[in-house]
């Protein structure tokens, strides 16, 4: 599952000044946008109050134009839709307390989904912390569980890092799909809560993502790679994670390809690996994938790979790095490729 898991492609902040009610008259949409960027809410509530305060046309203008101004801080105005963590880390969790304040009919009706939001989050980080002591709530979890697990064998303080780190990364793209799928702490959720119990996890992943890069960043240029000879196929593969899923840095991970690919030939990484990240890196860089290992959902239970050189010797380049035949790697994801997911991929550039 580890493999395939790679294909699919922000926590606690410190609060200096709400918004105040007093103060919003005189204030733009734009203004407001810039202050929740700068400060975002750690109450749900203070998106609620905002609401109240601004009224439902204004507040409307403000969801608009926290994602301007979220395009505009990360270099991204003009382009319509973004994949990755290219976005500030603050924009998800902001952009969905907005939504679910807006979406809300009552403050009633607010204050029950406040509550589920807290019970499901709580829900969400203690399945993260169970699985650290070998507790599994999903069948999907058991690699996870059991890469956390090798970090209670005498390793060096890198390596078990390295594997907390890539458990880490597994548990928030499993949780991604948990959460699509209604599972574990999204059981019965209320339709706005689950939405905003997916943004939750996206950006706890973002996050994740990029204290791995930085951390692997600096790992590697301290000790070099995790060679399979010195430090064994685990921690290669794990370092490998990492990179894999470092997609706001594309010029580290084109650093690591280049690293990796005399390591092919003496055996100190996976053929299959370095195989993975090089598609990902043909595509970074707008050149066509060699061994199609990055696609995306075009239709329920279709999953289709991305531009590739030489089509009709695709299998063959596969099977000279450990890759399986292109129709079994698509049957993976029969499940996992939703007509939502389809949906939105279909729009991601």
């Amino acid at each position: 599952m580890k493999h395939w898991i790679a294909a699919l492609g922000l926590g606690i902040f410190l609060l200096v000044a709400p918004v105040k009610a007093e103060n919003i008259s005189d204030k733009t949409p734009a203004d407001i946008a810039a202050h929740l960027a700068t400060n975002p809410p750690t109450d749900l509530n203070e998106y609620y109050d905002l609401r109240q305060h601004a009224g439902d046309a204004k507040f409307a203008a403000v969801i608009s134009a926290t994602t301007t101004h979220a395009y505009k801080v990360g270099g991204l105005e003009g382009v319509k839709f973004v994949s990755g963590c290219k976005l500030p880390q603050w924009h998800a969790p902001v952009q969905a307390g907005l939504l679910l304040a807006q979406t809300a009919t009552s403050e009633a009706e607010w204050q029950n989904w406040v509550s589920e939001v807290k019970a499901r989050q709580t829900q969400y980080q203690t399945t993260w912390a169970d699985l650290s002591v070998g507790k599994i709530a999903h069948p999907d979890l058991d690699g996870i569980a059991a890469t956390l697990k090798a970090t209670h064998e005498a390793l060096p303080p890198s390596t078990k890092e390295l594997a907390v780190r890539a458990a880490r990364d597994q548990f928030g793209r499993y949780g991604t799909m948990l959460t699509d799928q209604g599972l574990l702490w999204a059981r019965d959720a209320s339709p706005p809560v689950l939405d905003y119990m997916k943004s939750y996890i996206y950006a706890e992943l973002c996050a994740t993502d990029i204290s791995n890069t930085n951390w692997l960043k600096a790992e590697l240029a301290q000790n070099g790679w995790f060679k399979i000879s010195t430090h064994g196929p685990g921690a290669d593969g794990n370092a490998w994670l990492l990179a894999q899923h470092a997609d706001h840095d594309p010029a580290f991970q084109r650093d690591v390809l280049a690293l990796l690919e005399p390591l092919v030939a003496t055996g100190d990484t996976r053929p299959s690996n370095f195989a993975m990240l090089y598609d990902r890196v043909a595509l970074k860089y707008n050149r066509p994938q060699r061994y199609g290992s990055q696609g995306r959902c075009v239709a329920a239970g279709v999953w289709e790979p991305f531009e590739v050189e030489d089509p009709a010797h695709l299998d063959e380049r596969r099977a000279q790095v450990g890759l399986e035949p292109i129709s079994e790697n698509q049957k993976r994801f029969i499940s996992i490729c939703t007509a939502d997911m389809a949906a939105l991929q279909g729009q991601i550039k």
